[in-house]
């Protein structure tokens, strides 16, 4: 029997037939509508675009700058209350010194 007559018979009975460098690939229509349905899924979902994702992204974007700002900000009152507290202490430091230079030229 050729392939030719195989592919014939195979189809008078129902069968999905594939051919492919002289071997036959037979599934029954079951199996067959399933992978072809499949296929056409996956392809529309390849082609499916939201069309929201531009504002989801900018919405991520803007996220993610607030977040950024948010660790500056806190770095930055860190310093500031760290040079702060230098700052207080180094005056305190001199008002102490400038006191006991006045105590000592008092005696």
């Amino acid at each position: 029997m050729s392939v030719e007559e195989a592919v014939y018979w195979y189809t008078q009975f129902g069968y999905a037939v594939d051919v492919a460098d002289d071997k036959l690939l037979i599934t029954d229509g079951l199996t067959q509508m399933l992978a072809n349905s499949n296929k056409a899924a996956a392809d529309a979902a390849k082609d499916w675009e939201n069309p929201y994702d531009h504002l989801y992204n900018h919405l991520a974007k803007i996220t993610s700058l607030q977040r950024e700002r948010n660790k500056l900000e806190r770095e930055y009152n860190a310093l500031v209350k760290t040079e702060a507290d230098t700052q207080e202490t180094v005056t305190e430091k001199i008002k102490e010194r400038t006191n006991k230079i006045r105590e000592e030229m008092a005696y």
